[in-house]
């Protein structure tokens, strides 16, 4: 194994990288994640004979992370990576789009090597690669009789010498970038709640469900014995599983509660959101 902390899928895939804060999954299948998080699909892998990585890159999605991902497995296995961008036209205008793709990839994957290269069929891009390389490419597109008997993909996967490493990447999601849940109970004093936290906002929890959303202007200009409850809004809510970019709509001068299966199980920033 790559990383010895890797944590085994059980019941609920939800659950499981909601509570571990999984950036990436390994799977049997690509589409495993359901674009829940970034997927790894080993496919024949033999690390023991791999002798060096080849990152297959294009203009396509998962691009940056078949790089990135190359350039780690190359690290951990303590041989050389590099990433290929390939072209099928003969003109010149082909060549510099490829060879913007890979400076592109180059500035996110610094210190990969990288080289486009010309070729006239599928098995041509790994053509003059050792006996011990190691493929990574990104998951291909349309049907899935396509992907898995006739796309460039599949017909790649089968001439890489020692197996392959099929990514997907996915968009960012809140459970992946969320900070620890802080909370009050509806019952607390005001001004205690006030003297013990200094958050701008804070939810308001009963039996670990979110009743509301207090702000600490609020706390600090209750009188004495005041309940929490008394001065608290409603909360305005975003779930684990949401995605980063509508979660920012939710996001503003405040942290806001994150839910997962309605009980809180974190706090979204604004200082991560961008």
């Amino acid at each position: 194994m790559l990383d010895p902390s890797a944590v085994r899928v059980g019941d609920s895939l939800v659950d499981e990288v909601v509570e571990h804060r999984a950036e990436i999954l390994v799977a049997r299948r690509a589409s495993a994640g359901k674009d829940l998080l970034p997927v790894l699909v080993p496919r024949d892998l033999d690390l023991d004979a791999t002798t060096s990585v080849v990152a297959a890159v294009g203009s396509g999605p998962h691009s940056e992370l078949a790089a990135m991902v190359a350039a780690a497995i190359g690290d951990a296995l303590g041989v050389h990576a590099r990433m290929v961008c390939a072209y099928d036209e003969a003109s010149g205008e082909a060549r510099v789009r490829a060879e913007a793709t890979i400076a592109h990839i180059g500035e996110l994957v610094m210190g990969l090597d990288a080289s486009t290269i010309h070729f006239d069929d599928v098995p041509g891009l790994l053509e003059g690669e050792g006996d011990g390389t190691l493929l990574v490419l990104g998951a291909p597109g349309g049907s899935f009789l396509q992907r898995q008997f006739l796309g460039t993909g599949a017909r790649l996967i089968a001439s890489a010498p020692v197996g392959a490493v099929v990514v997907r990447d996915a968009p960012g999601r809140v459970f992946q970038v969320m900070g620890e849940p802080e909370w009050l109970g509806r019952h607390l004093p005001a001004t205690e709640a006030a003297r013990l936290h200094e958050r701008t906002a804070l939810p308001v929890v009963d039996q670990g469900v979110v009743v509301g959303t207090v702000l600490q202007r609020d706390l600090l200009a209750a009188a004495d014995g005041t309940p929490v409850e008394d001065v608290m809004g409603a909360p305005s809510l975003v779930s684990a599983t949401d995605l980063l970019l509508e979660a920012r709509a939710s996001v503003s001068d405040h942290d806001v509660p994150v839910v997962h299966r309605e009980r809180l199980v974190g706090l979204l920033s604004p200082s991560v959101m961008g």
